[in-house]
């Protein structure tokens, strides 16, 4: 899948001040701070193509220049997508 990066950085403080930014403009979505020494990451959203991420990514990219859509890995939960409603299809 995909998710949205608002910060990649060694900045703990910063990386904490965009999670807050993020949850307040997105309330809806989770926002995480995630660790990997010695870099902190922000990322929000789990979307299955780069495509249904965009919306998003133009709308944070308004206020976090540096935010990217980029690859990552999450689990096969069920629900993780509740979210998204399934197209009809209607034959004509």
């Amino acid at each position: 899948g995909y998710t949205i990066q608002g910060y990649n950085g060694t900045n703990r403080q910063l990386a904490f001040q965009i999670k807050d930014q993020l949850c307040a403009h997105f309330d809806c979505l989770n926002a995480e701070v995630q660790y990997k020494q010695p870099n902190f990451t922000v990322q929000i959203g789990s979307f299955l193509d780069r495509l249904e991420a965009y919306p998003l990514y133009v709308r944070i990219k308004r206020f976090l220049p540096q935010a990217i859509i980029r690859p990552t890995w999450f689990p096969n939960k069920p629900g993780i997508f509740e979210w998204v409603h399934p197209v009809e299809v209607v034959d004509n």
